[in-house]
C-alpha cells in the first residue's frame, strides 16, 4: 500500500512539475493567439467604451485625467486578460490545438476573417436585436392570450 501511494506520489509530482514546464510557453502561445485573433484589440475597445460611460457620469474629472487612465489600463489590460484567461483555456484547450488554430488566423482565409469580423459582429447584433423584438413580440402576445384565457375562465 506505501509503495502504491509512494507511486501515485511521484507521478502526480511529475505531472505538476510538467504542468509548470508547460505553462511558459502555453502563455506565450495563448498570447499570440489573442494577438493574431484581435483580442487585444477589442479589449482595448471594451475598456475605451467603459470608461466613456464613466466619463459622462464624471464630468467634473479632466480630460487629460481620463487619457492617462486609459493608457494605463490599456497598457496593462492585455498581459492581465491572458493570466485571467490562461487556466480557463488549460482546462479545455491543448497548446497543440492553439497553435492549431493560430495557423488558421494566419492563413489568407483566417486573416480575411478577422478583417471582416467586426462587420458580422456589429450586422450580427442587429440580427439579434431584431430577433429579440420577434420573440419579444410574441412572448408579449402569448401572455396576453394566457391572460385573456384565463379571466375567461375565472368568468
Amino acid at each position: 500500500m506505501k509503495k502504491a501511494l509512494c507511486v501515485i506520489a511521484m507521478i502526480l509530482c511529475m505531472s505538476q512539475a510538467g504542468f509548470s514546464q508547460d505553462k511558459g510557453t502555453y502563455k506565450q502561445t495563448l498570447t499570440k493567439l489573442m494577438e493574431v485573433t484581435g483580442s487585444f484589440t477589442n479589449y482595448k475597445v471594451v475598456v475605451t467604451n467603459m470608461l466613456d460611460m464613466y466619463k459622462k457620469q464624471s464630468a467634473d474629472v479632466p480630460p487629460e485625467a481620463w487619457m492617462q487612465l486609459e493608457a494605463k489600463i490599456t497598457g496593462v489590460a492585455g498581459p492581465m486578460l491572458v493570466d485571467l484567461l490562461l487556466p480557463i483555456y488549460q482546462k479545455y484547450v491543448s497548446e497543440a490545438d492553439l497553435k492549431s488554430v493560430i495557423a488558421f488566423y494566419e492563413s489568407p482565409a483566417g486573416k480575411r476573417f478577422i478583417a471582416s469580423n467586426p462587420q458580422i459582429l456589429k450586422e450580427s447584433m442587429d440580427a439579434g436585436q431584431q430577433l429579440g423584438a420577434k420573440i419579444g413580440a410574441e412572448v408579449e402576445k402569448s401572455m396576453l392570450l394566457e391572460g385573456k384565457g384565463a379571466q375567461t375562465q375565472q368568468n
